[in-house]
């Protein structure tokens, strides 16, 4: 159950509870001409103590108004304590959820989303008005993330597609073969950096092949169902894996079918930025040393090395 109906049953529980207070305290500063504090406290006792307090009702009114409240301030009472307990059990659950869901998304961005943004970066031709906003440094916070977040919002973030064709296709990490045949790639390298005359659709489909395995892995895993936006991002990345599979000539394909192979990857591109600067700011609040590592091998930094000095 998520924590929004459980919030809501609580504040329900707070409301009816505060609700008998008031109309005890009304009821037995009417009933037993009690001063409204005096009343206010019989009430707080006959509820907290099930009757058992240092003040008793004299006259009858009160004495059954005393019952009434005992039977509907004891259920109030323990409905909101029972729902408090429950809203934090299940904040720590989600918590702990989250914890793990992060390790997924870690594991994600080092084996498939580092590389598709190194990719798509090289055939973004606006991408240096965006750049060094995703520098990130370690003495960003959360006001820093929040800004770039917001400048991010006004960013296109589109693939040219015609990059592709323009560049030359030799190089590491994806490759280019013949028709249909992606050729080899630097697959086991952790963070292959693709430069742009080394754009190639069939290493991109060559690449998309290796991890299908992978993205499948992580399509099952439940634990991501906590996170939609993650979710998002690895079907639009599944998808667009999924056209490239499809495609056996790149050098052939008309012009509507390239467009729309450049709108899925512009999906993916844009989900892929801002879940990456989510990663990035979780790791600089809960993992320094894995955030050291994710400064140094920024994808959008030219300059990121692995290596320290």
């Amino acid at each position: 159950m998520s924590s929004d109906p459980l919030r809501f049953r609580l504040g329900v529980f707070v409301l009816i509870f505060a609700a008998v207070v008031l109309g005890g305290t009304t009821g037995f500063s009417i009933l037993e001409q009690k001063p409204w504090m005096d009343a206010l406290y019989f009430v707080i006792a006959t509820i907290a103590t099930v009757g058992y307090g240092d003040i008793t009702p004299v006259t009858p009114e009160g004495k059954i108004f005393a019952i009434l409240l005992i039977v509907i301030g004891a259920i109030t009472f323990l409905g909101v304590f029972a729902n408090a307990a429950e809203v934090m059990l299940s904040r720590r659950e989600r918590l702990n959820r989250m914890r793990k869901l992060n390790m997924v998304v870690g594991v994600f961005f080092s084996e498939v989303g580092n590389p598709l943004i190194r990719f798509f970066v090289q055939a973004d031709p606006r991408i240096e008005q965006s750049r060094k906003e995703l520098v990130v440094s370690e003495r960003w916070g959360h006001e820093d993330f929040a800004r770039v977040r917001q400048h991010l919002k006004k960013e296109r973030f589109e693939i040219d597609l015609d990059l592709f064709y323009r560049k030359a296709v030799a190089g590491s990490g994806f490759s280019k073969g013949s028709k249909g045949d992606p050729g080899p790639t630097n697959k086991h390298a952790p963070f292959p950096l693709v430069e742009a005359e080394n754009l190639s659709l069939p290493g991109l489909k060559s690449f998309f092949l290796a991890e299908r395995d992978f993205l499948i892995r992580l399509l099952e895993n439940p634990v991501l169902l906590e996170h939609e936006s993650f979710t998002e991002l690895l079907r639009a990345v599944f998808h667009l894996a999924e056209e490239m599979a499809y495609r056996e000539d790149f050098d052939t394909l008309p012009h509507t079918d390239r467009a729309h192979l450049a709108g899925d990857m512009n999906r993916a591109y844009r989900l892929l930025v801002g879940q990456w600067l989510s990663y990035m700011e979780h790791l600089r609040a809960h993992y320094p040393y894995l955030f050291s590592l994710a400064l140094r091998t920024n994808p959008f930094d030219v300059k990121a090395s692995p290596i320290v000095t």
